[in-house]
């Protein structure tokens, strides 16, 4: 078997890990609400060193092992969609389907980076530390959450803060959806692909 072939198959593969990897495990801003709640409170407390509890710190590693894995699944899905799609688009030339391309626009929403890796949806800030930058996102979500009134400068930032939050939900979606539309048209597709190579 051709070497291509064989990394045809292993991107699939590893494709279909990488998607298992960014639907199980999330990111700190697209949890479901009370889980945030509770991870904001939990990060703000480890911020300020008054994370004494056993059980607060065993959820709050939980909460960042799943972020870690979460960003493993999504580099493993970036890396072995880049080198699927080139192999597909070389194999089907002028065969792509309509789904494929459909497919393929999915996917390349990874243009956008900040969507992969953010693990709290806060704007990162040129002049604060991330640690000054969290605590501010963090009371700034709790006085928003509390529906304490926002000045200007506070509004445009919560705002930010939903664009962002929304924006990584659709591009995780539409990652997601791409890649397993891919994966699906492998299977029709992946004899005359690997006939292609061979």
């Amino acid at each position: 078997m051709l070497i291509t072939v064989k990394i045809y198959i292993l991107t699939g593969i590893l494709m279909l890990i990488g998607v298992y990897f960014t639907m199980r495990y999330s990111p700190s801003c697209a949890l479901k609400k009370d889980e945030h709640e509770t991870e904001m409170k939990l990060h703000k407390k480890k911020l300020l060193n008054i994370l004494k509890n056993q059980k607060e710190k065993e959820l709050y590693e939980s909460y960042k092992k799943s972020q870690s894995l979460y960003r493993i699944g999504t580099f493993i899905l970036f890396s072995s969609v880049l080198i699927h799609i080139l192999i597909v688009v070389n194999a089907l030339d002028s065969n792509l389907s309509i789904m494929h391309y459909i497919s393929i626009s999915c996917l390349t929403v990874f243009y956008i980076p900040l969507a992969t890796y953010r693990e709290n949806c806060f704007e990162y800030s040129i002049f604060a530390s991330s640690k000054e930058n969290d605590l501010n996102g963090i009371n700034l979500y709790f006085k928003n959450l509390n529906g304490e009134k926002l000045n200007k400068d506070e509004s445009k930032a919560n705002k930010e803060y939903q664009y962002s939050r929304n924006e990584l939900t659709i591009v995780r979606y539409a990652i997601n959806f791409g890649a397993i539309s891919l994966l699906i048209l492998d299977i029709f597709f992946g004899n005359f692909i690997i006939l292609s190579l061979s």
